[in-house]
């Protein structure tokens, strides 16, 4: 992780350097025109969040100031917009996208439908790392992991897809004895958050970035609690490394590599070199600003060591040069079988 940092401090600091060479030729190209950020996930999750917020303060930091449009194109975990950034897309630099937190590694899991290759997008940049959380409903009274473990009542965690770590997750420890389960399904994050206040789900698998993106009064009225955390950020809360065995942490660092860049912020393949120095240069500039610090504060998303361009790009080739087939096999064991799809009658 140290690595990743130093590849990655050293990326913002010669990409802001080189934006003093070209910003006459960027404000040519950006003046009047209209730059698309488009999510890979339904409007209210974390991963729309930041796009949003990416769209409230990127244009400032490129010159020419361009108009941003905001859009969703949801599906399959941000796969179905990989694939069309990847196909259809223009590569003119008009054009940039927040697919989701893994998508990346959907060809490593042999998804159907995936049509791109994941390193040759042109990566724009990342906020840095996440510290995910177990958060349970207060009103359990569950405050140890000494009680969630010994619960005579399975707690319930809500999930998205079979393969989200808010599934795997919960899914592991569940496996490893724990009075644990996921309930997966749910459309979209917020949806879970309903649940959660509900009562019809006792908790979650998430980053503060997460909750704090529309509820963020789940955590400031503590209606939820957290049991664990995979940083040791915040004192006198456990990590989840210390309570699993050495197999079972590999496994865990294909799952929550996600956690290490944050939300990516890609555009086509092929994009011109101009613009894409411009957009990472802006990218760059952007995450250091203290506008765009203080509300992404308000939304959730911190800023800790981003990661720009082709430093992103190597730690995500990492995370899937790392991924061994035996480690790919045994996190595909929690997304269960796949339905099989119902032939049209003719």
């Amino acid at each position: 992780m140290r690595s990743f940092v130093v590849i990655g401090a050293v990326a913002v600091a010669l990409t802001l350097a080189s934006f003093e060479s070209q910003p006459a030729i960027a404000a040519d190209f950006y003046a009047g025109k209209k730059l698309t950020i488009i999510a890979g996930f339904r409007p209210g999750g974390g991963v729309d969040n930041n796009a949003r917020v990416v769209g409230r303060h990127l244009a400032n930091h490129i010159p020419g100031n361009p108009a941003i449009l905001n859009k969703n194109m949801p599906g399959s975990g941000g796969a179905r917009l990989a694939n069309w950034l990847y196909n259809k897309a223009k590569s003119n630099g008009l054009t940039i996208a927040l697919p989701g937190r893994s998508w990346m590694f959907s060809k490593l899991f042999k998804d159907p439908g995936v049509k791109f290759e994941p390193l040759k997008f042109d990566y724009i940049g990342a906020p840095g790392p996440l510290n995910n959380k177990l958060w349970v409903r207060a009103d359990l009274g569950i405050k140890s992991i000494a009680d969630l473990k010994n619960s005579k009542k399975t707690i319930v965690f809500g999930g998205l897809r079979s393969r989200s770590s808010n599934v795997v997750v919960p899914s592991i420890l569940g496996r490893a004895g724990w009075s644990v389960r996921a309930l997966k399904g749910y459309k979209a994050t917020a949806k879970i958050m309903l649940a959660i206040e509900q009562k019809e789900v006792d908790g979650m698998w998430a980053s503060d970035s997460t909750l704090r993106n529309n509820r963020a009064d789940l955590i400031d009225n503590k209606v939820l609690v957290p049991i664990l955390q995979v940083r040791p950020w915040e004192k006198n809360i456990p990590l989840l490394y210390d309570q699993v065995d050495a197999r079972t942490k590999k496994l865990l660092n294909l799952v929550l590599a996600p956690s290490s860049f944050g939300v990516p912020v890609i555009a086509p393949p092929g994009t011109p070199k101009a613009q894409l120095a411009t957009l990472r240069t802006a990218y760059a500039s952007m995450v250091k600003d203290p506008a765009f610090i203080a509300d992404g504060k308000k939304r959730g998303i911190y800023v800790s060591e981003p990661l720009i361009g082709n430093a992103l790009r190597d730690v995500i080739s990492k995370v899937i040069a790392e991924s061994d087939e035996a480690i790919v096999k045994d996190y595909l064991k929690y997304r269960g079988k796949r339905k099989k799809r119902k032939k049209k009658k003719s």
